[in-house]
This record gives structure tokens, C-alpha cells and sequence, in this order.
């Protein structure tokens, strides 16, 4: 019993002390569109975390992750916003993030091996809040108009590619995002499809003989 006990205030203590890293300092947060211009699905994958080595995304470091979702005031009308909270659970102690710059990639599925287009964001002017016991000032809120600076991820980078964006100027638009529009950038073409141009380019050179 008295171990039991001890297990949970253990797991209570972890639970208090554990960073925060708030998606949004507004009740909508910026939406989330593709290449395209079209929405990205509610459920798209949200990664923070930092670049152990700048402008290097290989080097992403995970701190935890959350998912595009319907948010602020009627959120029935509002999907595909970057939104909630994110907390560290993989990690005894968040000592290892503590005054990183924090980093956000979105993804335009549930998982990066389904994805066809990302975005890898830094949070400008955004640090990870040094991890404190009693669990006192750990959380810290992005900016919806921090998230400007797009870092280039070459699996995304293909011809005929969009690099992702910022839009500042999206944000009175009707999907009621008041903070923006993010952008994801690239667009990878399915197996199926380079299957067709591989063979329409030996069509083209059997062609020419």
C-alpha cells in the first residue's frame, strides 16, 4: 500500500512539473492550408519540438505532438486550426528543452509517413520554459503570428512544390482564423502517378527512335 501510494505522488509530482507548450495564445489560432489553398483536415499531425542543428530538419527533436482541430467560438464552422496545448510525457525531465527554440510541424495527415505535405514553422521569439519542480512557470504560449519563418524540409522540396507560408493578410478572411493563414509546402506525387510519367516518358523516347 504504502509503495502504491508513493507510485502516485511520484506520477502526481512528474504529472505538475512537466512543461507546456500552448499551440495558441488566441481562442481560434491560426488554419492550416495546403499547397492547394483547401483546408487540411481536422486530425492533421502537429509535432513540437526543437532543431538540435539550425535549419536542419533531420535534426527534430520531439517534445510532444497534438493534431489540427475545430477551435474557438463556434468551432462547428472553424476546422483546421492549430490550437491546445502539448505537454512533454515522453521525458522524466524537460531539462533537455529548457530555452530551445521551439519548432512546429504540421503535417496534412494523421501520421508523417501518410503525409504529402508539411510545414516545419519556427516559433519566432519562442523558447521552451525551463522545467521547474514545483511544476511553477513551465508553460509557454506560441504566437499565432510568431510562426512565420518556414524551414525548408527537402522530402517536400519536389518540382512543381510550394514552399510553405505565412499569410498575414488572410486573417480577416471567412474561415475565421484572426491570426493568419499557415501554408504547407510540397507536394510529393503518389507511387501510382510517377508510375504513369515514368512510362509516358519511355513512350516519348521510343517515340523519337
Amino acid at each position: 500500500m504504502k509503495k502504491l501510494l508513493l507510485s502516485i505522488l511520484a506520477a502526481t509530482a512528474s504529472c505538475v512539473s512537466a512543461s507546456t507548450v500552448s499551440l495558441s495564445s488566441t481562442p481560434n489560432g491560426p488554419s492550416v492550408y495546403d499547397a492547394l489553398s483547401a483546408l487540411v483536415p481536422n486530425g492533421g499531425l502537429i509535432r513540437v519540438g526543437y532543431l538540435a542543428t539550425a535549419n536542419t530538419p533531420s535534426s527534430f527533436v520531439e517534445f510532444g505532438t497534438s493534431t489540427v482541430k475545430n477551435s474557438g467560438v463556434g468551432t462547428s464552422i472553424r476546422p483546421s486550426k492549430v490550437n491546445g496545448s502539448v505537454n512533454n510525457v515522453t521525458e522524466a525531465d524537460d531539462a533537455a528543452f529548457n530555452g530551445k527554440d521551439v519548432y512546429v510541424w504540421i503535417y496534412n495527415a494523421a501520421t508523417e509517413g501518410a503525409s504529402t505535405q508539411s510545414g516545419l514553422f519556427h516559433a519566432v521569439a519562442t523558447v521552451f520554459p525551463n522545467d521547474d519542480p514545483a511544476g511553477v512557470g513551465d508553460t509557454v504560449s506560441v504566437l499565432a503570428t510568431s510562426l512565420t519563418e518556414y524551414i525548408n524540409d527537402p522530402k517536400y522540396n519536389v518540382a512543381g512544390g510550394v514552399q510553405g507560408r505565412f499569410d498575414a493578410a488572410a486573417a480577416a478572411n471567412a474561415d475565421g482564423s484572426g491570426t493568419g493563414r499557415l501554408y504547407l509546402g510540397g507536394i510529393v506525387p503518389e507511387p501510382s502517378s510517377m508510375g504513369l510519367l515514368a512510362l509516358a516518358g519511355l513512350a516519348l523516347i521510343r517515340r523519337r527512335r
